[in-house]
């Protein structure tokens, strides 16, 4: 079927949420369906009254049945990696995933300068910048505090950080604007196993 990469990537967050019921233990694949659990031993409550030539039929049903929902189980996990993989490739081709990149570095910095530009509102201190300061006047002051004191120095310019925040964020929408874009335009041929289409509600 073909989908654009914004289907895909909604359909694989729908595979993330449905596969909770998908567990891999012990490199052995479970699949829970409606609190039965399939194993590799099961049991049957058998008695004398029942214990007819029926019984081995509906034994074999009960294992056909556990070895079908094994194989679904392997079918959508196979599927769910397809589709992963077919996004992977096209957001290298479209150039997504460098621009996702890029969102991360910038977010990353806007909540280094949100620190510093936060650090700054909280400290009530007079700081200085270097071009503050009179040595001359300092002398005289410090001549009259034992010689010695200290100096609050802003290291950056908040409004300049500010400036750049605000530059990093507009960047930031740009980026998403053009992979949602890119998301709605192209489109790629993936084919799922009927267990995935259930599961999915492609049906």
């Amino acid at each position: 079927m073909e989908i654009t990469l914004n289907k895909a990537n909604k359909l694989l967050n729908k595979f993330k949420s449905e596969r909770k019921n998908l567990r891999a233990v012990f490199n052995r694949v479970r699949y829970y369906h409606e609190d039965e659990k399939v194993e590799a031993i099961t049991s049957v409550e058998v008695s004398l009254a029942n214990l007819t030539p029926r019984v081995a039929d509906e034994i074999q049903r009960m294992i056909n049945t556990y070895r079908n929902q094994l194989q679904e189980c392997l079918d959508i996990e196979a599927d769910f990696f397809k589709l992963k993989e077919a996004i992977f490739v096209n957001n290298q081709r479209t150039g997504i995933s460098e621009k996702l990149s890029q969102i991360e570095f910038l977010t990353s910095k806007v909540g280094l300068y949100d620190d510093l530009i936060n650090e700054k509102k909280r400290n009530k201190r007079v700081t200085l910048t270097v071009e503050d300061i009179n040595y001359e006047l300092l002398r005289e002051n410090l001549s009259g505090q034992d010689g010695s004191g200290k100096l609050y120095i802003q290291v950056f310019d908040v409004d300049r950080l500010a400036q750049e925040r605000q530059e990093a964020i507009t960047q930031m929408n740009q980026a998403e604007d053009e992979i949602a874009r890119i998301n709605n335009n192209t489109t790629i041929n993936i084919d799922f196993t009927p267990a995935s289409r259930r599961l999915l509600g492609l049906d």
